[in-house]
């Protein structure tokens, strides 16, 4: 899985790919654009559906908020520790739902500020239920020890299509960690997971079909979903 990417969304950026104009490319439309628009701190993306994604795209693209979130993205990521203080401000007075997030990695990780999980829960929360910030609300309050509502942003996430969510819900509920067993659930988690190309969700699958302990044993399909994790390293 890649955490880093070198493009960004912007007019020009469209204007190089006119296969986003062609609705038998949407697959392939909707991949570039997960990754167009994934922060490299982590894996927060855009809910994209098929039956909004250009008009989605093409607004965002000409959003100047959204342009000078993108060079606040790279100061971070680069670590441009003179430009640290003012990208920081800036996040603060943003109300971009991307800039909510931003933010509230940079108080959760405590790199370039003091740690503070209630300034980063705050920011998570305001980012416009988006399924990746869930799923840091997740890891959040699993640390503290507060499973409850930490379950519940895994669900949740799960649902909205955060595959890092999906993996671990359906770990959870193939083994009945913190929920009861439910393989045929948990199953179908780990392979929405997998179809995001989530490779610990791979090769979870290919680990489970080869030893066919709770499902019925399918080498074949085993060697498929190791295949794919490995090729991802």
């Amino acid at each position: 899985k890649k955490d880093i990417v070198s493009t960004y969304g912007h007019e020009e950026f469209v204007n190089k790919l006119p296969l986003f104009e062609q609705k038998e490319f949407k697959s392939i439309k909707n991949m570039i654009l997960k990754e167009v628009m994934k922060t490299d701190l982590d894996n927060f993306d855009l809910q994209l559906h098929d039956d909004d994604t250009d008009e989605q795209f093409n607004n965002i693209s000409r959003n100047e908020e959204y342009r000078k979130y993108v060079q606040i993205r790279k100061i971070i990521r680069e670590y441009e520790f003179d430009k640290i203080p003012d990208a920081i401000v800036w996040l603060e007075n943003s109300n971009f739902s991307f800039s909510k997030y931003l933010l509230g990695k940079v108080y959760n990780e405590g790199i370039f500020v003091d740690r503070d999980i209630n300034e980063a829960i705050q920011c998570f929360k305001e980012c416009d239920k988006n399924p990746y910030s869930e799923y840091q609300l997740f890891k959040i309050y699993r640390e503290l020890d507060e499973m409850t509502t930490a379950l519940t942003y895994l669900k949740d996430s799960a649902d909205g299509g955060c595959d890092m969510a999906q993996f671990y819900l359906g770990e959870m509920l193939f083994y009945g960690d913190e929920f009861d067993k439910d393989i045929e659930l948990g199953m179908e988690y780990l392979k929405k997971s997998a179809d995001y190309r989530n490779m610990y969700a791979q090769y979870l699958l290919g680990k489970i079909y080869l030893q066919g302990a709770d499902v019925v044993q399918d080498k074949e399909l085993a060697m498929y979903y190791l295949g794919q994790s490995a090729i991802q390293g």
